[in-house]
This record gives C-alpha cells, structure tokens and sequence, in this order.
C-alpha cells in the first residue's frame, strides 16, 4: 500500500483542483534541472492523479449503481456541463444546481480540514501507543 499524500487548492467546500500521489514535496520526487539546466534528474520515480473539473468536463461518467446519475445524456445532446469536486464528506445539495456533475474525490475527510485541538497529539511512528485503536492494535506491534 503506498503511503498517498494529498494536495489541493480549496476556497470553503469549493474545490478548484485535487492531487492525490504518493510523491512528497521534493527534489527527489520532482527531479532538479542539472547540467546548464538541460538534464532534469529525478531519484524517486511517483505516481499520482490530479483531478481537475474542467478535464472531467469530456470524459463520460458512468456509475454502478442507480443512485448516481450519468453525464453521457448531457454530453450526447451538447449540453455544457458544470463540474464540482467535492470530497466523500461533503454535505451539499445535488438538487440545487441540476446541471452540476458532482464528482466525489475518495479521500474520507472535509474540506477545509478540522484543526487539531488542543487535546490532540499526531500519530508518530516513533511513538508508543499502549491504548488499542479501533482495530484492537497497538504501536509498535511487537516489542
């Protein structure tokens, strides 16, 4: 499983472009220009998807289930269809804008993001934690 990073740009619930990559934020992943700037070198190759609404616009969505509508019959009558990402938490109203395509981005939290209180400490690997989590595990495992 890789260990995915999250990036994007957001104005309250409104989202103007997501990544989601396993790349970190560095030369090593996005490569440095060497060589009089005509050799681009990169030591760790990534991958990721950046989702933006306006490439979604032309690709045809399709859905598994009968809960979510498809764009196909407005994209087969040349209608100009409006595309908003919005992240699995999301609690808008489908109904209010009809030609909307809502996009749900798989990532399980909100934006903007909940603040850490001030009861809260991150996870740390480096860190014990003696009490199980919901899995009824504790960290480190062994030891």
């Amino acid at each position: 499983m890789p260990h995915i990073k999250t990036f994007t740009r957001y104005n309250g619930q409104n989202i103007a472009w997501f990544l989601l990559t396993s790349s970190n934020l560095s030369k090593a992943a996005w490569g440095a220009l060497q060589k009089n700037n005509t050799q681009l070198m990169i030591r760790s190759y990534e991958l990721g998807v950046l989702f933006l609404p306006k490439t979604l616009q032309s690709v045809p969505q399709f859905s598994c289930t009968d809960k979510s509508r498809s764009n196909l019959d407005k994209l087969a009558l040349g209608k100009n269809i409006k595309t908003k990402l919005v992240t699995l938490c999301w609690k808008g109203d489908e109904e209010k804008d009809p030609s909307a395509e809502v996009v749900r981005l798989p990532v399980p939290y909100q934006v903007p993001p909940q603040l850490y209180g001030p009861e809260d400490v991150p996870w740390s690997w480096d860190r014990r934690y003696t009490k199980k989590d919901v899995y009824g595990s504790v960290w480190p495992r062994h030891g």
